[in-house]
């Protein structure tokens, strides 16, 4: 049986022990596309999580996440070898750093006092430069605790790292040991930053993870990933950058 992609044309798309793997990134001034409602439906369904989260759904019985954020974010998805959505995160550049869910949870002035202690404020809204956003992890039930939310997140750290990212700063639940995975990734929690989110329907707090620290023991991964894909963004002659369906990555997953 063949399977329809969801990715965009402009995705790069490499595979890993029979699982396809797609980084794309959504311009700011983007219609709505389809590989987009794929993907906002998707994470939806696993956030609303039979149920315990109400607000991924909508009154027609729809799975639906529409966030301006999408707009300017870089999107991976993991497929697993059906070609069965899987995995998801999103990846928001400093440009975007006014919409950033942090900022929403914390206020605009706890979330300036912290932000500005990782640099010189020199970046958009006086900020530093070089902090990134993720969001929006997911793993779908069918392959919990198979890897695919592993690889998700090591292939949008190393994607950081690639864009000179300083920092990547992000909410993580704290129920369901979210918290304990990204802190296998070299994440830190910042103090004084848990509450509730009822959003979410239940406890979040914020974490970060400067890109000079390793990415504890997916290290490795992050590190090879990285490797591979500043090969491929590196701008060929004549050209002033790589392109998105220029790239390619070879990563193991450990």
């Amino acid at each position: 049986m063949t399977t329809r992609s969801h990715h965009p044309d402009t995705a790069l798309l490499l595979r890993h022990h029979g699982r396809a793997v797609a980084v794309w990134h959504l311009a700011a001034t983007a219609l709505t596309s389809e590989p987009l409602e794929t993907v906002r439906a998707f994470r939806a369904r696993v956030l609303y999580a039979k149920g315990r989260r109400p607000d991924f759904r909508d009154s027609t019985g729809r799975f639906w996440d529409p966030q301006d954020l999408d707009f300017g974010a870089w999107h991976i998805t993991v497929d697993d070898p059906t070609g069965r959505p899987a995995a998801y995160a999103r990846l928001c550049p400093p440009q975007l750093i006014g919409q950033f869910q942090t900022r929403d949870y914390l206020g605009a002035e706890t979330f300036t006092k912290i932000t500005r202690s990782l640099g010189e404020p020199k970046g958009v809204l006086g900020l530093p430069e070089g902090i990134w956003e993720a969001s929006r992890l997911v793993s779908d039930e069918h392959v919990r605790g198979q890897g695919y939310g592993a690889l998700a997140q090591a292939a949008y750290l190393a994607l950081a790292r690639v864009q000179g990212a300083n920092a990547v700063i992000g909410l993580s639940g704290t129920k369901d040991g979210q918290e304990k995975f990204h802190q296998q990734f070299g994440y830190t929690t910042l103090p004084d930053t848990e509450g509730y989110e009822p959003h979410y329907t239940e406890g979040v707090c914020v974490v970060i993870w400067p890109t000079r620290q390793t990415a504890g023991r997916y290290e490795p991964l992050v590190d090879s990933l990285a490797s591979e894909l500043a090969n491929k963004l590196a701008p060929s002659s004549g050209d002033s950058q790589g392109t998105v369906n220029e790239l390619g990555i070879n990563g193991v997953l450990i």
